[in-house]
């Protein structure tokens, strides 16, 4: 055991005296050529860009279609279907119809002036006028004039029927001697 504890000490005592010995050889004056490296700057490098300002976000508008214009009842109504935006991570929100005479409001829509003639409506929405025509379906002609379910000329139902075709046949039983 005598042995291992001087072997111990021997050890320890010649590896702090080379790491004495080792750090005389370096000389600090000549690190005068690595100084020069971060002032040089060789890979171009440069300080974060400056922040700019985020825009201010602008919560959507709802979508609003003019579906029909009536004067049934004796004031003007004007016949609306009205999607909210919808919110990111959320079902979309189901479209709603609104029927509202001149002057009334409902959401965000106020209804201010309904032209039947030309099939247009004034109408005021977080608060920005703007006017909303009545959407005319396309067809696939668009030189064809629009075509309704029936010809006012031609009475209802006139249409030429074709035949029913005829139920299939039963065929007949078998005799029961072909069963033995």
């Amino acid at each position: 055991m005598r042995f291992a504890v001087t072997s111990l000490l021997i050890l320890t005592l010649g590896t702090g005296l080379i790491t004495f010995e080792a750090q005389g050889f370096v000389n600090e004056n000549d690190r005068s050529g690595y100084d020069a490296i971060p002032h040089r700057n060789i890979f171009d490098l440069h300080g974060p860009p400056p922040q700019a300002e985020p825009a201010p976000i602008i919560p959507p508008t709802a979508q609003i279609r003019l579906t029909g214009i009536t004067t049934i009842l004796g004031g003007k109504r004007a016949l609306f279907m009205v999607q909210e935006p919808t919110t990111p991570g959320k079902p979309p929100i189901k479209e709603e119809s609104y029927i509202l005479a001149e002057g009334q409001r409902e959401g965000p829509v106020h209804l201010l002036e309904v032209d039947e003639h030309s099939g247009t409506v004034k109408l005021e929405r977080e608060g920005k006028t703007s006017v909303i025509a009545l959407e005319i379906p396309k067809s696939a002609n668009p030189s064809a004039p629009p075509t309704f379910a029936t010809s006012p000329t031609a009475p209802p139902f006139a249409h030429s029927r074709t035949p029913m075709p005829q139920a299939p046949q039963i065929p007949a039983p078998l005799p029961l001697s072909n069963y033995k």
